[in-house]
């Protein structure tokens, strides 16, 4: 018995000293307009970190997290332990994480700016209440089990510059995503963009697509024609040289798109933006373009090329409309300028027929002033054979 006695208070001793030892983090509430947040400062946590433990005022748990001025490899265990089952709202943001788990009950999760390679599920948990994620300028090799969070409304992947293979994003990943209104994928490194199952985000709003280097050549509008309530898109700052942005008003929900900070001819900017502003499409600039690598700017907008002495007020074309029900894109022909004219892959139909009649035109004058001097000379030969008869009657 003095064994086991001698035992339990050896235990018991441990557990006290243990427990002195363990470094403690205490949370001040603090206001963020309605919302009050449980904010940890300076909390340090590595690999090796033992005994550290997180409390917070009050009987009861807080729902809202806030990571401040701290440095941690990931979040600690102790913590999820602590106040991960009554955790809705949670920023970590600047903090030097590697990985960061989303608990079961998680709503929002913003931890941008950090190191983050990996995301966690805690306890197996799908991610089923989160709303809102925001991942942005990270270090994601993939979009993993993200794309498993299927009632996000916002997901913001920006600034992760290796998390597509072959620097390619198929559409068809978010396919669960029907909840999904904002979409931002700015900065990823892409230079292709598919949607090999043509599917169709029912509630998507907005794509940001700026800051990459998409091949225009491969990039095709005809992939956002099955999102019903597509409103704005962002492709500003991707370096393009043209776009076939007739079809643009076959997204018929879109409002804005963004195309500032490319390499669109100069030849070209003013009739673009004329055209889709004329069929309600807006053409904002979210900051001003950048034109170190191009010298010359109009409406805005970088351009390359000549500049224009004088450019006339587009007409409105006749754009291919051709699409089945579901929104798939059918076959058609592809826009192109006249010849000879800078950037000739984003014509409209009008600029065909416009320049056909021009020269159409010209080719008239010159009939009509070829007939009129047949029937002048005609009339003059008439008139002398008519004179030299009259004298010799």
């Amino acid at each position: 018995m003095s064994s086991i006695a001698t035992l339990l208070a050896l235990l018991l001793i441990n557990g006290i000293v243990t427990s002195s030892l363990a470094e403690t983090y205490d949370c001040t509430i603090e206001k963020d307009g309605e919302k009050e947040i449980c904010v940890f400062r300076n909390v340090e946590y590595f690999k090796n970190t033992t005994h550290i433990a997180f409390s917070s005022p009050g009987p009861t748990k807080p729902e809202n997290v806030a990571f401040k001025d701290s440095n941690m490899v990931a979040i600690p265990p102790n913590f999820l332990l602590t106040f991960g089952n009554d955790l809705k709202f949670l920023i970590v943001e600047n903090c030097m994480l590697q990985t960061v788990t989303i608990t079961k009950n998680m709503e929002v999760l913003y931890a941008k700016n950090n190191y983050i390679e990996k995301v966690l599920m805690s306890r197996n948990t799908q991610c089923d209440n989160l709303k809102e994620l925001d991942l942005s300028s990270n270090r994601l090799g993939n979009a993993g089990n993200i794309t498993n969070c299927k009632h996000l409304i916002t997901l913001n992947l920006s600034g992760n510059e290796d998390i597509w293979e072959d620097e390619t994003v198929d559409l068809s990943l978010f396919e669960s995503m029907i909840q999904l209104r904002d979409l931002n994928l700015a900065g990823t490194g892409l230079f292709y963009i598919v949607n090999s199952k043509n599917i169709g985000l029912p509630s998507l709003q907005t794509i940001d697509l700026s800051k990459n280097d998409i091949l225009p050549v491969d990039f095709n509008i005809e992939i956002f024609y099955p999102f019903p309530a597509l409103e704005t898109l962002k492709l500003n700052d991707n370096g393009m040289t043209s776009i076939d942005y007739a079809f643009l008003l076959n997204i018929k929900t879109l409002k804005s798109v963004y195309l500032n900070g490319n390499s669109f001819p100069c030849l070209k900017i003013k009739v673009m933006r004329d055209f889709l502003q004329a069929h309600n499409i807006a053409t904002p600039t979210d900051r001003h373009s950048n034109c170190q690598q191009n010298a010359r700017e109009i409406e805005g907008m970088c351009c390359t090329g000549p500049m224009p002495t004088s450019i006339p007020r587009p007409s409105s074309p006749s754009v291919p409309s051709e699409t089945v029900s579901t929104g798939t894109p059918t076959s058609k022909p592809r826009p192109t300028l006249p010849s000879g004219v800078p950037g000739e892959s984003d014509a409209t139909p009008d600029d065909r027929t416009n320049n056909d009649a021009n020269e159409n035109g010209t080719s008239h004058h010159w009939i009509i002033a070829v007939v009129l001097i047949v029937i002048v000379v005609a009339a003059g030969a008439a008139g002398v054979c008519w004179y030299k008869k009259r004298q010799r009657s």
